[in-house]
């Protein structure tokens, strides 16, 4: 999630390193499926954060109002932003304007926040939102944010799932899209989900376990032939490289995609040479304001696997998996 008056205050601007190191519109693989997310609480900034967005090639611009995080709230977005309904019509209502048919409009939200968990809140949150902002598709995270007590972290797992509310509201708004969020990782459950809903929403299932895509294309859509996870791992190096060198991105963020391409002890192990070598190369820099570009980070990658090999040879044992 991007805050909107990054955009406004020129910190986001086309043209500028933090614009291409945050928002990949300049890497063509993404074709038609780039969808950004904003959080605001102003429609001004919600509109020029929509006009810029559509203009460098996003096709999806999503406003945030599930984020349950003190930093969030203090600046009155987020989920904080589900008791105001109308404000959140407004906000949508400047984005679908900015955007002008060049790029959909999505909200993400709660089924509830604090003591507000039932058919009716949520039915009136999106009555509002659809008939005010003119938004038709709603991303629902199918569990209430308590917005004291519990930790962002804690607000994705301790609340409880309410999946029947979600499947209410599809049934009552036959004119609108849903995707369903929250809890799912499994096959199984997502095939279960698509009977009633648009579509479902893996978000750190995907970040943790990349690899679940392909389970997906062969069990869902049927694709029996894939790249092997060597290539596709050397595609993401060139791409980490290619965006360090033009845009100075940082390595401590291209490192954590790289951190899913292993599991179990080959993920300690390279995930713990990575994180020794990022901090040693920060370290050597001459540069007070150390920026990535002083060791390229597909070196350290190699760097890092290659230690880990030698790590297990020391502590082999039988059956350990191997990189």
């Amino acid at each position: 999630m991007h805050h909107a008056n990054a955009f406004v205050l020129g910190q986001m601007v086309e043209g500028n390193n933090k614009f291409y190191q945050n928002i990949p519109v300049m890497n063509k693989q993404w074709g038609s499926n780039l969808v950004v997310q904003i959080g605001t609480c102003c429609p001004n900034e919600a509109a020029l954060a929509t006009e810029r967005l559509v203009r460098a090639g996003a096709n999806e611009i999503n406003l945030n109002v599930g984020c349950p995080s003190d930093n969030v709230q203090s600046g009155k977005f987020g989920c904080v932003l589900m008791k105001d309904p109308r404000r959140v019509a407004q906000i949508c209502k400047s984005m679908v304007d900015a955007a002008d048919n060049k790029a959909n409009i999505s909200v993400k939200c709660r089924i509830g926040v604090d003591n507000e968990e039932s058919v009716e809140f949520l039915y009136n949150f999106i009555e509002t939102v659809s008939l005010i902002g003119g938004i038709k598709l709603f991303i629902i995270h199918a569990r209430r944010a308590w917005l004291k007590g519990l930790s962002p972290k804690q607000n994705r797992s301790i609340p409880q799932l309410n999946y029947n509310l979600v499947n209410e509201c599809t049934r009552l708004f036959s004119d609108l899209a849903f995707v369903l969020n929250g809890g799912i990782s499994d096959v199984e459950s997502i095939e279960d989900h698509l009977e009633t809903m648009d579509g479902v929403m893996l978000g750190r299932k995907i970040m943790n376990d990349p690899w679940f895509l392909q389970k997906l294309d062969r069990d869902l859509y049927g694709v029996n032939e894939f790249p092997n996870h060597d290539d596709i791992f050397k595609d993401y190096l060139r791409y980490a490289d290619e965006i360090q060198e033009k845009y100075s991105c940082r390595s401590t963020v291209l490192a954590k995609p790289a951190f899913a391409f292993f599991n179990g002890a080959k993920a300690r192990a390279f995930r713990g040479n990575l994180t020794k070598l990022l901090s040693k190369a920060k370290m050597s820099s001459n540069d007070p304001a150390f920026n990535s570009n002083s060791v390229k980070f597909s070196t350290l990658v190699h760097e890092s696997i290659e230690q880990s090999k030698r790590d297990f040879l020391k502590t082999y044992k039988p059956n350990m998996p191997t990189l």
